[in-house]
């Protein structure tokens, strides 16, 4: 009997939730995933500031320029990239700033600047997925892109509210991370069993997934952010799943059989479709989803403080190499 690794990927597509070249190599995901926390662990390494060197050289047309910082950011983040898409047969998900999660036109704008990066260097956009935060201007501004042949892959999606903005907006993915539901269920309401199939992160998904099928909504539902195989596995035949290197190396030593999970619902009449969700009553659930607001909020924070490490070591870099 093959290993729950290879079951598991004739049911669903992997991501790779990594940057890491040799692990790329090992496990051999259809797509990869490059966030900040990839890259700073990547530029801590002392043995590694040979990439910092690299993104400065690549990037000394643009040292006059009030974003010379950023432009480093870029090239070192593109050099990963391009590297992991020769190992690849699909697609690199890359973040925009956090400090844009509320701005439509600079989302937009930034999306448009990483295509034009990568087109340059004869990527196809084909091959990208800009990851965006599922803010309401993050969905509209991702709406737009959708419509120019841009895909988009909404993140921190923790709610049935964001998930349902994310299909009247007809977004390529989205992207919600299961232990971290979980976690905060058991921090703020410790007095429930949430083992086994009682595990809110793994409810919260799979509700988002019947309900995009039943409607037959083209988005995608990819989960992440796990931190056993019982979270896989009882997830398997996901549209999608971001899995790290440790629970990848997991999956592929252990053998038995590895049952499909989800399965989609007969769809309904597409004129069963709810309405689109104006922003009003968006914002307004919102609101009241204490869960999904508190954990939004956070997941930005907490992506604006890795962009802001990373930014100061490029900064202590250009200091010690002027």
């Amino acid at each position: 009997m093959s290993d729950l690794l290879k079951q598991l990927k004739s049911m669903n597509p992997i991501t790779g939730d990594c940057s890491d070249i040799e692990s790329i190599k090992k496990f051999s995901p259809t797509d990869a995933n490059i966030d900040s926390t990839h890259v700073l662990a990547s530029i801590q390494q002392p043995q590694n500031e040979k990439l910092i060197k690299a993104a400065v050289e690549l990037a000394r047309d643009e040292r006059w320029g009030s974003d010379y910082k950023k432009a480093i950011i870029n090239k070192l983040t593109v050099s990963i990239a391009i590297e992991i898409l020769k190992h690849i047969p699909g697609r690199i998900a890359i973040e925009i700033d956090a400090s844009l999660s509320f701005d439509t036109d600079g989302i937009m704008s930034k999306a448009h600047q990483l295509v034009d990066t990568y087109r340059n260097l004869r990527i196809d956009q084909s091959r990208l997925l800009i990851k965006i935060p599922a803010t309401w201007e993050g969905i509209q501004a991702a709406q737009k892109l959708e419509r120019e042949q841009i895909n988009c892959s909404l993140i921190f999606v923790y709610s049935f509210i964001q998930a349902q903005a994310c299909a009247d907006s007809n977004v390529f993915q989205i992207s919600t991370p299961v232990e971290p539901i979980c976690a905060w269920y058991k921090t703020n309401e410790p007095d429930t069993d949430y083992s086994g199939a009682n595990d809110p992160g793994v409810a919260t998904l799979i509700s988002i997934y019947q309900n995009y099928k039943y409607f037959g909504y083209p988005t995608r539902i990819m989960g992440t952010g796990f931190n056993s195989m019982l979270q896989i596995q009882a997830l398997a035949g996901c549209d999608q799943l971001a899995i790290t290197p440790a629970l990848l190396d997991a999956l592929s030593k252990q053998t038995g059989l590895l049952e499909r999970q989800l399965i989609a619902p007969i769809p309904a009449p597409e004129d069963y479709r709810p309405l689109a969700m104006p922003e009003k009553e968006f914002r307004w659930s919102f609101n009241y989803s204490v869960m999904a607001h508190a954990k939004l909020a956070e997941d930005i924070r907490l992506l604006d403080d890795t962009q802001r490490q990373i930014e100061a070591i490029i900064s202590q870099y250009l200091e010690n190499n002027p």
